[in-house]
């Protein structure tokens, strides 16, 4: 039986409304409609979800969600057909990770079920599962960890709940979701540990003899503030000047930071003989994602942090990381004034030496508001920071996404 029912990838794409798709996916054809003959039509099957579902404990709550989707998805040959083709293309991670920036997801046309197109993105993912769980188990991460990690999946389709009133798994989440195909990130405790390849930061950090440390910006043009020339609500170009670093055999040289986390408009000067480099932009780093839905107690940010050095340096002995690094919004010092001096955010964020970095001004309505809201008179009030940042949006002012690192 010949379960495709196009005779291309343009025309499959041209049935899902997929406008752009990688020129590479037209190889593709042939190898999906070998494999589609091979699962019987059916892509991913109620049985073998059921059977990760055993082994892995992926959906704590959603199961039968889950399920449902996928026996809708088997009344949609053509999406179907595009599931396999989705998760062949994500073979060759190199070539797949490039194409990401422009990935287009289908949609449904009117009058069709909508539900199979909400989950397309998680069923062609979910055969990664076992080669990411093989080699987590190849490097010896601990069971509870490899637990951890794999809560994501759920995660992911709650998010889209939060966002949208139904649960789903969508680009945005699909994006995330690479890192767990590519096991470059452990969910430790608390937190999500990503082994970053570079900082990808515009700082250098120097130390002296006495541990103090120096960050200096590079590479990047700042307003006259202190921040990223650029970000909204400093645009204006007056008094802006280059973050150039110099190194020499003698000394260090650039614009430093201060205590607030913004470049300080006055050049400084380390002797070589007092101050050693210990972070570039291009060292590996151990950055930081937090995960939603649970406080940010303090301890269990310290013990996520001590354990993160013990499974890192068992587990993948290889990653010679040199710092932990965050960019997120919540490393704005402008929190700091919003909330009590004990509050977890700030304990959190004051654990990092933070620096300007660039920023959208939007991470926090992604993390605190969930979705966009048209105007900022409209978003909720329910607790004192919502209000607190409900009203420093309303004054034209922003929550940024610095950076921050600690050692």
């Amino acid at each position: 039986m010949d379960y495709i029912p196009v005779n291309n990838t343009k025309e499959l794409m041209d049935r899902l409304n997929v406008a752009q798709y990688p020129k590479r996916w037209d190889d593709l054809f042939e190898p999906t409609r070998e494999k589609l003959v091979q699962y019987g039509g059916i892509f991913p099957s109620q049985e073998f979800i059921r059977d990760q579902q055993d082994r892995y404990q992926l959906f704590q709550e959603i199961l039968d969600v889950i399920l449902d989707a996928a026996k809708r998805l088997e009344a949609n040959p053509v999406l179907t057909q595009y599931t396999v083709l989705l998760n062949l293309a994500m073979e060759d991670r190199q070539a797949f990770k490039m194409e990401l920036s422009a990935f287009e997801p289908p949609s449904a046309s009117e009058g069709e079920d909508i539900i199979p197109y909400e989950f397309v993105l998680l069923f062609a993912v979910l055969p990664t599962i076992d080669n990411a769980d093989r080699v987590m188990r190849e490097h010896g991460v601990p069971d509870d960890i490899r637990f951890s990690t794999r809560t994501s999946y759920e995660e992911c389709t709650k998010g889209v709940k939060k966002r949208t009133g139904r649960y789903g798994f969508d680009k945005r989440y699909f994006r995330w979701i690479q890192h767990y195909i590519d096991v470059d990130l452990l969910r430790i405790g608390r937190l999500n540990f990503e082994m970053r390849t570079r900082l990808r930061g515009p700082i250098y950090v120097m130390e002296n003899h006495k541990k103090d440390l120096c960050m200096l910006m590079t590479g990047v043009r700042l307003h006259r503030e202190g921040l990223i020339l650029g970000i909204p609500g400093y645009t204006d170009e007056e008094g802006a000047y280059d973050a150039d670093f110099v190194m020499t055999d003698e000394y260090f040289e650039g614009y430093p930071v201060g205590p607030k986390g913004k470049a300080i408009k006055e050049r400084t000067r380390l002797l070589k003989s007092d101050w050693h480099m210990i972070l570039t932009p291009d060292d590996p780093v151990l950055s930081i994602h937090i995960p939603g839905g649970e406080k940010l107690y303090s301890e269990q940010c310290e013990e996520a942090y001590a354990r993160a050095r013990e499974v890192f340096a068992d587990c993948f002995p290889e990653f010679k990381y040199k710092a932990f690094a965050c960019f997120s919004w919540l490393m704005d010092p402008q929190l700091a004034d919003m909330l009590p001096a004990n509050s977890n955010i700030v304990s959190f964020q004051n654990k990092y030496i933070r620096f300007p970095s660039y920023s959208t001004g939007t991470g926090v309505m992604s993390f605190v508001f969930w979705r966009k809201y048209d105007r900022y008179e409209d978003l909720p009030e329910t607790t004192s920071l919502e209000r607190k940042i409900k009203q420093h949006y309303i004054n034209n002012k922003y929550i940024y996404e610095p950076g921050g690192v600690f050692f």
